[in-house]
């Protein structure tokens, strides 16, 4: 107990507004650490998710998770007019194509499954590859499944979730929503990201501070929830996933089965690090990752200053890293974004600290503002796929606005070499 309590952040001495009805999503236990204290974040008028939250470990399971005042009804309302995951073109169809392969490629390989006998369903991916390959093998049918549809009134063989159970709330339910909607024997694959892999994989504090990453699941508290639901395990993998060619997530994947007797216990060993080293260093290194950013806009406004150059300073790309770093500048500095922008255009004309929220031609509209006034337009980039924005505006803008991709370099090119 007192070495989890070491984890603890000091970003402020008071809890989030949910901590006194927080309980374990896992186990249910009320007992936990709130290791990151209270992690205030600026979010868009009419943004269904709360930027009140902070990470919490339970002291019975252990297990590690993102809490917050936001319910049921406001994940499903962000997931519903906000998520921004979508079917993937190009080299990222191309990535994807090769994960699903890979897949079903272990379903076939540690199950044996027949495809001719077997109905699928694809929970939550929303890339449509998942069940398009799945069809190619041979099955039966296969389906998709999202918050906005029900699902298709069959006995399934095989069901897939792959990087979604880490955003929603009540999983445990979901665990046995699944398992009551499977055949006999129905086989259930499951990935997430692996916290066991945070601190070695991620760069940035990309998990703590993110508003839809709320569960940190490793191999151990995985296995636990499945076999709790009905579930015994197949087979296990622990992984890298390519998001970009530069970009990869430490993951566990693991290959279940329906079962209506009790199952056994599982005993799993695990080649990544134990959960509560990899945490002590990944937040220590979130909380200095989060300084180095703030740190470096402070410095970059200064230097402007000292040269006498007159800048029109904002974020383009907001999400989770940026609403913290906003609400970090707007409290502790007294620093506010002349402008703020982004390419979905769902955002468009929301406030974000007061500032209107622009689309890109809204954001082109500004540039040439700026430049017919003498002002240079100083763009910060604080993003996961930052590398990404960073080539975006290059591309369309030149050398006629300055882009500050702010630390910590978010893609880790590790996977990719």
């Amino acid at each position: 107990m007192a070495a989890r309590r070491k984890l603890e952040m000091k970003m402020t001495s008071e809890l989030p507004l949910s901590a006194a009805t927080a309980r374990c999503r896992n186990c249910g236990g009320q007992e936990l650490d709130w290791i990151t204290r209270h992690m205030a974040m600026s979010v868009p008028e009419d943004y269904p998710l709360s930027g009140d939250m902070a990470v919490t470990v339970c002291r019975d399971c252990h297990f590690v998770g993102n809490h917050s005042p936001s319910g049921h009804d406001a994940y499903a309302d962000y997931y519903t007019r906000f998520n921004k995951h979508q079917t993937r073109t190009d080299a990222l169809h191309d990535l994807d194509h090769a994960y699903f392969t890979g897949v079903l490629d272990m379903v076939e390989r540690e199950a044996g499954i027949g495809w001719a006998q077997t109905d699928v369903l694809d929970w939550g991916s929303g890339a449509l590859l998942f069940s398009g390959l799945a069809s190619q093998r041979g099955a039966r049918s296969a389906h998709n499944y999202d918050l906005t549809k029900a699902y298709p009134d069959l006995d399934y063989g095989l069901i897939a979730s792959t990087h979604c159970i880490e955003h929603v709330l009540d999983f445990n339910a979901e665990f046995r929503r699944i398992h009551g909607v499977l055949g006999k024997d129905g086989l259930f694959v499951i990935a997430v990201p692996d916290l066991r892999g945070y601190a070695d994989v991620y760069w940035g504090p990309y998990a703590a501070f993110d508003l839809e990453h709320i569960n940190h699941f490793e191999i151990t508290s995985l296995s636990d929830a499945l076999i709790r639901a009905g579930f015994e395990i197949v087979a296990t993998r622990e992984s890298d996933r390519l998001v970009t060619p530069t970009l990869a997530y430490p993951e566990v994947v693991i290959l279940a089965r329906k079962t209506e007797q009790a199952p056994a216990p599982a005993t799993l060993s695990s080649s990544r690090p134990e959960p509560e080293a990899v945490l002590a260093r990944y937040l220590e290194r979130a909380e200095m990752d989060m300084g180095t950013m703030t740190a470096t806009v402070l410095d970059t406004l200064r230097d402007y200053e000292s040269r006498g150059v007159a800048v029109s300073a904002g974020i383009y790309g907001v999400a989770s890293y940026a609403f913290r770093l906003i609400h970090i500048l707007a409290t502790e500095h007294d620093f506010h974004c002349a402008w703020i922008a982004d390419s979905d255009a769902r955002l468009t004309d929301k406030r974000l600290d007061q500032v209107p929220i622009r689309d890109f031609e809204g954001f082109r509209a500004w540039t040439a503002e700026c430049a017919a006034k003498g002002v240079r337009c100083l763009v910060f980039v604080a993003a996961v796929n930052a590398v990404r924005i960073d080539a975006f505006l290059k591309e369309r803008f030149g050398d006629s606005i300055d882009i500050c991709v702010l630390p910590p370099d978010c893609q880790n090119r590790s996977a990719a070499g």
